[in-house]
This record gives structure tokens, sequence and C-alpha cells, in this order.
């Protein structure tokens, strides 16, 4: 594995998730700040159907031309992938359509989610699931500079036409279409002038192969998209569409979490199977063992620091309402995305070695633990119930992928540090609660910094950052 490239690369997804997050807090903030934030919840709840039919309807083909390019003729593996995605591409959307009707009158049996909005929902589920093909043929390739720079121009137009779209209009309508739209020039320009030389004559020989390796995968990525808008979807059911708005804003919040563990996933997917290809075992069980000790270290802080900061972030990006009814909800996700942050890396070892069954049936026992605490708990303490019922399930999956990828790549979680780095974490909170700040945009210019600069003194203090840990990601970052 080639470490420095893996962090060169995760620089420049970095950048991407920074386009993402800003793109995900301003549409939040228009939405609730001029729609109101039962608004949110149905846009929420409308894009999380869209996920769920996309996961399904994609069969997994981005993670077939990822595994077969390395070792095959990658323009031919490109090409057939494709068709088949684009076949499946107008199939789901055609699909998501003539069920939309039935399924909003399960899960919003008020009326309050209008049917013209999936009209526009519809053509963006084919559209987007076509694009996140597309956009993983240069990551396929190992060309993850490019393929991270194509998500953040994606992204950055999205975010540009949504904005101005929505501000406009306050219309939802109008935002599903520019959505659509977006998607659909985006399919156009990288198929006829980005990709045009690799396509050839797809071998329909050889899609056997790629949907016995990607197929069992789709259950995996289904329940994986049920586990994370399961509880919207029953919160819209059984509270509303405020609820659900409230609910969202929260979550976005605390999923930033996972997001920023998530900037070496881009790399780490194709490094792994290319380094379990070459039989680089040692190597990969070194760097996992090092890779999990520095999540640790990331993960615990953002958690202490989430949660402090959670009523000055949701007033800042939305509503005095959704703050006052999200500050609970925030710190019991962050525990949630602190574990889902970590099912990314954890799970390349088993896709690698081609157990993807193994994959599936974990996450759709997770589902299963998700629906029923959420049938249990939202009737009982609402909106937290929810929040409990998604961190244990995160909980539930991340801890079996732990164990089930430690059976293939030999690596040991850092007991001893996790303890020394909840205790640098609790001191900064302490230090953070008793600093005399009224003002919360201040408090949200400050508190970051200084949080950071406490935890890590507070890190060397009780030994759980050595020079031997420096050493060794300067090594990782210089010699490689």
């Amino acid at each position: 594995m080639n470490i420095r490239r893996l962090f060169s690369d995760a620089g420049i997804s970095a950048l991407r998730v920074i386009v993402l997050s800003i793109r995900s807090l301003l549409i939040i903030s228009i939405i609730t700040k001029l729609i109101g934030s039962g608004a949110q919840g149905i846009w929420a709840t409308i894009l999380a159907l869209v996920g769920l039919f996309a996961s399904a309807g994609g069969l997994h083909m981005h993670g077939a031309l990822i595994r077969y390019s390395p070792s095959s003729d990658a323009s031919q593996v490109f090409s057939d992938t494709l068709t088949v995605t684009l076949m499946m591409s107008i199939l789901t959307g055609a699909i998501f359509y003539i069920l939309s009707g039935a399924i909003l009158s399960v899960i919003n049996p008020s009326g309050d989610i209008s049917t013209t909005l999936m009209i526009p929902a519809a053509v963006y589920t084919g559209a987007s699931l076509l694009s996140s093909f597309l956009s993983n043929y240069p990551r396929a390739l190992r060309r993850v500079k490019r393929y991270e720079a194509l998500l953040i121009a994606l992204n950055g137009i999205e975010v540009i036409v949504l904005a101005v779209t929505l501000y406009l209009s306050e219309s939802l309508l109008d935002g599903f279409w520019a959505l659509a739209l977006t998607h659909i020039i985006f399919d156009f320009v990288f198929l006829f002038v980005f990709s045009r030389d690799d396509l050839t004559i797809p071998d329909i020989s050889t899609f056997p192969l790629y949907l016995r390796y990607a197929v069992p995968m789709v259950p995996k990525e289904l329940s994986g998209t049920l586990l994370s808008h399961a509880d919207k979807i029953l919160i819209i059911r059984f509270l509303g569409p405020s609820a659900a708005g409230i609910y969202t804003v929260s979550y976005t919040i605390s999923s930033f979490l996972q997001k920023l563990a998530g900037i070496f996933n881009s790399t780490l997917y194709p490094n792994v199977t290319a380094a379990w290809e070459n039989e680089e075992f040692d190597e990969l069980s070194r760097f996992y063992s090092n890779f999990l000790r520095g999540y640790v270290l990331f993960a615990l802080p953002a958690i202490g620091g989430l949660s402090f900061l959670s009523v000055a972030i949701l007033r800042f990006i939305s509503t005095p309402e959704i703050a006052v009814n999200g500050e609970w909800i925030v710190p019991i996700l962050a525990v949630g995305f602190a574990f889902q942050g970590a099912e990314g890396f954890l799970s390349y070892p088993l896709q690698a070695a081609e157990e993807t069954t193994r994959l599936s049936i974990i996450t759709f026992f997770a589902v299963i633990l998700n629906l029923c605490l959420n049938l249990v708990l939202l009737p009982i303490i609402g909106l937290e119930g929810a929040a409990v019922a998604t961190t244990v399930s995160f909980g539930f999956r991340t801890v079996l992928l732990f164990h089930l990828s430690k059976s293939i790549i030999d690596f040991n979680f850092p007991i001893l540090m996790t303890g020394k780095a909840i205790a640098a974490t609790t001191i900064m909170v302490i230090v953070l609660i008793m600093m005399p700040i009224n003002s919360q945009p201040l408090l949200l210019v400050v508190a970051p910094v200084t949080g950071v600069l406490i935890y890590f003194v507070s890190l060397w203090l009780v030994r759980g950052l050595t020079r031997d840990d420096i050493a060794v990601a300067q090594s990782y970052i210089t010699n490689q």
C-alpha cells in the first residue's frame, strides 16, 4: 500500500466533505427558515426514499467496477457494468414513480406530502443512480483525486443551483427538479466528454461474473440505506413532518463526524483491494492497527465537541424551536455516528476477500434491530427514542464488523489508549463548559480551537499520545 498517496488522496476527500457539509447546512438553513421545519421533514423523507431505491437499483455495480478493474481490462469492465447500470437507472426511476403513490399512502396517510413531488424525485432517482456509478470510474482506476474532483464539482454545482432555486421559489417541487436536471447534465457530460474514449462494445458473457460479486451486496446496500433512513420514515409516519424536520436537522449535524471519518473511504477501498490481491497481509494488519488507533483518538473528542456545541449550531443554521428540541438528539446520534464512521474501513477487508454475503447479513440484522427499537421507543420517548435506536443499531453492526474483519486481518482494538482518550475528552468538555462566553456565534469560533488544544495537551499529560505515535504518523506520511 502506498500510504503517502493514501493520505494525499484523503486530503482531496476532505475538501469534498467540506463542500458536501456546506451544501447540507445551507439547504437546511434555507428550507427551515423560509419554508418551515415541516418542509425539511418532507424534503428529507423523499430523499430517504430516493436513496433506498437508488441503492437497490444500482445493483452495487460500482463495487464490481472497483473490484475487477485492477485485474482486468478496465475499459471493458467499465463498459460492461455501465450497460447494466444504465438499464437499471431507467427501470428504477420508473418503478419509483409507479410505487410512489402506494408508499406515500403508507408513510404519510395525512397527505402532507404532495404526489407531484414524486415526479422529479423519480427522475432524480434514476439520474443520481447513474451519477454515482460514473463518478466511481476514476476511483476504480485508483485516480482518487480525479474521483474527488468530480464529486466536488458535482456537489458544488448542486449547492449553487439548489440554493438559488429554493431561495427564489421557496418551492420543494422546484428544488427536486433542480436536483434532477443537475444530475442529468452531469451524466451526459461525463459519458460523452470525459469517458467517451473508454467506451467499448459490452461483453455480455462477463455479466454473470459481475452480478455474482455485486448482487449479494444489494441487500447490504439496501439495508445500509434503510438503517440510515428508517428512523426518518417512521418519524414522519407517527409524529408528522415537523418532528421529522427537527430530527433530520439534528441528524445532519451529528453525521458530520461520519463524513470526516469517511475522507479515507474513497481511497481505502481500492487500496485495500489491491493490497489483498498482492497478498500484502502483514502490511494491512499493521496499517489497520494504527488506523483504528488514530480513529479512536479523533472520534472521542469529536463526540464531546459536537455535544457541547449542539444548541449553538442548531440555532445558527435553523430555528430556536429546532434547537430546543434537538439539544439531546445530537449527543446521542454523535455516539452512533462514531460507530458508523468506522463501518466503512472495517468492511473493506471483507469486501476484498469477497465475503459480501456476510456483510449483507450483518446489515440486515442491524436494520431489524433498528426498526424494532424505533417501534418501541418512538411512542415512549419520542425523537430521543429514534436517536437511541439508530445509535444502538449502528454500534451493533460496527462491533460485529470489527470481529469479522479481525478474523481476516489480524489487528487489535486499543483499549488502554481509548480510556486515556476518554479522560482527555472529559477534561476538554469540562473546561469548555466553564468558559465565560455568552455569545453563541463567538462560541462557535472559539470553542473548536480551544477544545483541540485542551484535548491534545490533556492527552499528552495522561500519556495517551506518545512520541512513538507521532513517529509512526510521520513515517506513514513521509517515508512511503
